[in-house]
């Protein structure tokens, strides 16, 4: 009896580097680098090494500008706005400008135009109709005119008051100010009101109001943040150190410290563990390579490389207790945890002979069959692999001449294993074998083996061939088919 395909469930050997966790993974592993000379060739190793275990990479950068410092700052400005947001008040509105101050990140000009413009209105209605030079609501109305540029934004509900007061705002066109912005950091990019300025040094004219400037630092979140406020005929020149002010640096910093043995600061393993429960993720492995022997030290594993080796070394993050911890769970947990998939369902078309033994010799038996089949897994390279026919299976028709006459289910149950992790959930061989149970005639058992395409994240097609024996004869077959992974 044919037992066919559906999908095999194990780690993809498609994960490699990713710029976000992948949904349903809960387990990650980090790349973190201090080496004055650039890592891309670690990188690259590593993203192959991981790739070939089936467990997703990310870069420490993209978890600095996703999560903890930048993550978190920009969780408390939203929280912030959508209280201004429910709340137009002056209070309100002045704690997100606030939070704004203290968010390292570029922000949106639409973003900055709404608050700018809900603030000047607040101040309007509490009676602070002080002029720009005092930083009253014409002030803020300023603000909101400079930033909007020639960019045409709905308006939030304003007063009558409000609304005339910006218009006046908008209409007036001052002599400009000019800002000149220099970094301590090559290539550094600069935002004016979240509008790109260019590469340090830049010079711009804007517009005399407030401004809010932002230098980020290549492959960083925005490191350096400030606010000017430009008068006209003014030339401002303003210098920023991002080296002194990159959370991500201190943030990696430490994670490379408690690899190499240094305790944490409470608030990294926090702010970690944070971001990795807001992520899903119940393991995050940060990890370290060096050339061997480098360090000094024994390694954890070794990266091979075409042109030669690395030296891992990692750090666990116990996202339940909030700390980084040198001992884990281990590598086949990460890979188990790394892996989305736990379950397949598929159906499966086949044709199979039958090799009956009969008292007057062989009679051999063609025919065509449908099952569904359902794969559980239960290691990363092992799963469960139980099938049901959803009609006459070719096998019960061959223990009898008479098949039209018996009702029968062919069931069976057994284990499908991927040998090697380079093959594995994205498309490979795997074999397996099951048992087999012809309700309520017959017994036996086969053993099969095959190969599984990955079209897309959740689709599987296959191609099986089977051979095995029954207390009935012989059988042997192939067959193809279709499965969805979840």
């Amino acid at each position: 009896m044919l037992f066919l395909l559906g999908t095999l469930l194990v780690p993809s050997a498609r994960a490699q580097s990713v710029s976000a966790v992948p949904a349903g993974v809960r387990a990650v592993t980090v790349m973190v680098c201090d080496q004055p000379d650039g890592c891309a060739e670690a990188f690259q190793a590593l993203s192959d090494h991981c790739a070939g275990q089936g467990i997703p990479l990310l870069d420490f950068d993209e978890v600095a500008a996703a999560g903890p410092g930048g993550g978190d700052a920009r969780a408390a400005l939203d929280a912030a706005l959508a209280a201004a947001d429910a709340h137009p008040d002056l209070a309100h509105l002045q704690v997100a400008r606030e939070a704004l101050r203290d968010t390292p990140l570029t922000i949106l000009p639409d973003e900055l135009f709404r608050l700018w413009l809900r603030l000047g209105d607040a101040r309007l209605k509490a009676g602070d109709t002080a002029g720009v030079d005092a930083g009253g609501a014409a002030h803020a109305f300023a603000a909101a005119a400079s930033t909007s540029g020639d960019q045409v934004y709905n308006l939030p509900p304003l007063s009558a008051a409000g609304l005339d007061a910006y218009l006046q705002a908008a209409e007036q066109r001052p002599a400009p100010a000019v800002l000149e912005i220099s970094a301590d950091h090559e290539a550094a990019t600069v935002f004016v009101d979240g509008r790109p300025a260019g590469v340090a040094p830049v010079q711009v004219e804007v517009q005399p109001g407030w401004h809010r400037l932002s230098v980020e630092r290549p492959g960083r979140r925005t490191a350096w943040v400030g606010e000017v406020d430009a008068s006209p005929d003014r030339h401002l020149v303003i210098r920023a150190e991002l080296d002194r002010d990159d959370a991500p640096v201190s943030l990696e910093a430490a994670v490379i410290g408690a690899i190499h043995g240094a305790q944490a600061p409470p608030d990294v393993a926090r702010n970690l563990a944070a971001w990795a429960r807001l992520q899903g993720l119940a393991r995050v492995r940060f990890v370290e390579l060096s050339p061997p022997k480098a360090s000094g030290r024994v390694p954890e594993e070794r990266v091979h490389t075409r042109d030669g080796m690395w030296d891992l070394h990692s750090v666990w993050l116990d996202v339940s207790a909030d700390r980084l911890e040198t001992q884990g769970p281990g590598l086949l947990t990460l890979r188990q945890d790394a892996d989305p998939e736990r379950f397949t369902m598929g159906v499966q078309l086949g044709y199979h002979r039958l090799q009956q033994t009969l008292p007057t010799g062989a009679d051999p038996h063609d025919h065509l069959d449908l099952e569904l089949v359902g794969l559980v897994k239960v290691a990363p390279t092992v799963a469960i692999d139980v099938r049901l026919g959803l009609w006459h299976a070719a096998q019960p028709y061959y223990l009898y001449r008479d098949w039209l006459a018996h009702e029968v289910v062919p069931v069976s149950a057994g284990l499908r294993w991927a040998p090697g992790h380079n093959r594995l959930q994205g498309g490979g061989f795997y074999l397996g074998a099951h048992a087999l149970a012809v309700v309520p005639l017959a017994l036996g058992g086969e053993a099969f083996a095959g190969w599984t395409w990955k079209p897309t994240p959740r689709w599987r097609l296959g191609l099986e061939a089977e051979g095995g024996y029954t207390d009935q004869g012989p059988v042997g077959g192939g067959a193809v088919g279709v499965g969805f992974a979840g």
